[in-house]
């Protein structure tokens, strides 16, 4: 378990939120933060460049209008695979 593991396990949003805007964050962890209760986190995980075509394609089908859209901003770049 590295420190973004336990970020994002903390009870604070916004250590979780800095957790998921981690370049360093693996696709595991990754997906945790896309299944956050709190869309601000899930909305920071949809809007970084090294999110997979699948963390974005669930960032899309997202509930929260801000997750859709961050997803769909970081689209038009070049997604890693």
């Amino acid at each position: 378990m590295n420190q973004i593991d336990i970020d994002l396990n903390s009870p604070d949003y916004e250590v979780r939120r800095a957790a998921a805007m981690n370049q360093n964050a693996t696709k595991e962890q990754l997906d945790k933060a896309l299944d956050d209760g709190d869309w601000e986190v899930r909305e920071a995980a949809a809007s970084i460049p090294n999110a997979t075509k699948e963390h974005l394609d669930k960032a899309l089908n997202d509930v929260d209008f801000d997750v859709r859209q961050a997803a769909t901003r970081i689209r038009m770049r070049p997604v890693i695979n």
